[in-house]
């Protein structure tokens, strides 16, 4: 009986924390018509990056992702070197029309705490995602700021600065589906903290040993 419950107190200690879902947007107002948008995604703690909700033209789009290749470094200085980026996904989705979000899945892409990470979403054709109207776009919560200067008419080429990524970037599974305007953050549930889970699996084995007692007098 005690083996049992020590055993269940050290499991109860090794299981890892959730990792609070979030969302940092910038919103859909650009009405600026080109082919892709680079966006730099900093994260304040780690995080993991596994969606966007872009502001695309109505109908059919292919979206392919890249992220750049070397960690830490920002869009700036690579917007046409094809060499620098790494594909991460190509997804095929309906767009819902400028002003609103349309979700875009990718595999959860990794930044460290203190770590920088860029992405390129590039469409199909020219004129189906709508940037900033000239000017560079930023937004953040406690988690991750996000900041969007580069835009572009081409698979990298005919990229220029000052037309900033419009949407949202979710992190650690968050919906990132059509959204407009972004819901408010909703409040965070309070997690157990290591010492807290600490004391519950003690209390359990002193119930546990205690019970165990009472039936050898018994």
């Amino acid at each position: 009986m005690i083996r049992r419950l020590a055993a269940f107190a050290a499991l109860l200690l090794a299981a890892p924390l959730a990792l609070a879902q979030g969302t940092v947007s910038t919103g859909f107002a650009g009405t600026h018509a080109s082919r892709g948008a680079f966006v730099d995604v900093a994260a304040m703690s780690a995080l993991s990056v596994t969606s966007f909700a872009m502001n695309l033209a109505s109908g059919p789009v292919t979206v392919t992702v890249y992220r750049k290749t070397a960690l830490g470094a920002t869009t700036s200085g690579d917007t046409t070197n094809a060499g620098a980026w790494t594909q991460v996904a190509v997804v095929s989705v309906t767009g819902n029309g400028p002003g609103t979000g349309t979700g875009v899945g990718i595999p959860s892409v990794a930044v460290g705490a203190g770590q920088t990470q860029a992405f390129y979403l590039v469409t199909d054709a020219d004129g189906k995602i709508y940037n900033a109207n000239g000017n560079i776009t930023t937004a953040s919560n406690a988690s991750m700021s996000i900041t969007g200067a580069w835009e572009s008419h081409g698979l990298f080429a005919s990229t220029y600065n000052g037309w900033g990524f419009q949407g949202t970037v979710c992190y650690n599974g968050a919906d990132c589906g059509a959204v407009t305007p972004v819901p408010p953050p909703q409040a965070l549930q309070p997690i157990p903290t290591l010492s807290e889970w600490a004391m519950i699996a003690m209390s359990m084995a002193l119930a546990g040993m205690a019970l165990l007692r009472l039936r050898r007098r018994g």
